[in-house]
């Protein structure tokens, strides 16, 4: 029920401007008809549809889905980075790796967007995100 409600609602969104006016409400919305992690699949999907869209630094539908940090939400999004990453799915990879404390899984999640960085057809200014990245990653190191 809860993917309908967020598909649906993600369906009628029809431009940037009407995203920016809509988001929050939506976002709301879900939280109070408990809509769970089965959202974040359409979420991700619909930004990487919308890969150009600015959807905040980091914006409501990020905050929505990191609620569930730990419930799915980590797999889902690296799924979405390696199937059609985008610049703002990049972003949110990183912020998962800034966060994380394993280093055997900080590792992977660095080499992830290693890998983004010489895909085959990747946009090139999302191959250069992710390239500093993980510049950014391993001078933390």
């Amino acid at each position: 029920m809860s993917m309908k409600v967020v598909e649906a609602d993600l369906a009628n969104i029809v431009s940037k401007e009407d995203l920016a006016n809509r988001v929050y409400a939506m976002t709301e919305s879900w939280r109070a008809l408990g809509v769970d992690q089965s959202a974040i699949g359409p979420i991700l999907r619909f930004m990487e549809v919308h890969a150009d869209w600015d959807f905040g630094a980091p914006g409501q539908l990020v905050h929505f889905v990191e609620q569930f940090l730990g419930k799915s939400y980590e797999e889902e999004l690296t799924a979405s980075v390696r199937r059609s990453p985008t610049a703002h799915t990049l972003w949110m990879l990183n912020r998962i790796v800034n966060g994380e404390q394993d280093r055997n899984r900080r590792a992977q999640l660095v080499e992830l967007m290693a890998q983004v960085a010489s895909m085959p057809g990747v946009n090139l200014a999302v191959a250069d995100e992710a390239r500093a990245f993980v510049v950014s990653q391993k001078q933390k190191n």
